[in-house]
């Protein structure tokens, strides 16, 4: 239950990400430095997002570096989007160059990325409905079954050809469900 709330916070704050990004790069085209515009981007984010910057803010303000304290948000969530911009931070620090423009390239792409991703969501919303019916089908059946003949639902509970078929059943149900996830599920 708790890694499926984390995997549900980690899509949230992904979805919340470019347009973070965005309003810190609107913030350095006034002419903001860049601790000043991560700053006030964060005070004026959403309250998840907020939260979730909020450790970042406190080792900045202990004297910490912002590339170093970007990182470290980083490795204490497994976002992509934060990885690309901890490494777009960390590539300006070092060779210098105009940072607007490199999270303006940035907010596109992922803009870019959470548009394909609803447009396979969606190529794949019939694949993953009949991935339903396939799973639930058995199910219903038996249902039927039992309701219809109960001595017949009751020889697979009292020999052991009956165990050996509901094992066969249970086990070849649990892989067609994984192996149903695995081709509906897709990542880039």
């Amino acid at each position: 239950a708790l890694n499926i709330l984390a995997a549900r916070r980690t899509t949230r704050l992904a979805a919340m990400m470019p347009g973070f990004f965005d309003r810190v790069r609107q913030l350095l085209a006034v002419g903001n430095s860049l601790s000043v515009a991560f700053t006030r981007a964060v005070q004026s984010a959403q309250p998840e997002l907020a939260e979730f910057f909020a450790p970042t803010l406190r080792r900045i303000g202990n004297g910490a570096g912002l590339a170093e304290s970007i990182q470290q948000s980083t490795e204490d969530i497994e976002l992509v989007e934060m990885r690309l911009f901890a490494a777009a931070i960390a590539t300006n620090m070092r060779f210098g160059g105009p940072l607007t423009q490199a999270l303006g390239n940035l907010v596109t792409h992922l803009r870019k990325r959470a548009a394909m991703a609803r447009e396979l969501r969606a190529d794949t919303a019939q694949i993953r409905a009949s991935a339903w019916v396939l799973g639930l089908l058995p199910l219903l059946v038996a249902g039927l079954i039992i309701a219809q003949s109960r001595d017949y639902a009751h020889w697979f509970l009292s020999h052991s050809a009956g165990h050996k078929m509901l094992a066969y059943c249970v086990v070849s149900q649990a892989i067609g469900a994984l192996l149903m996830r695995r081709i509906v599920r897709m990542a880039f």
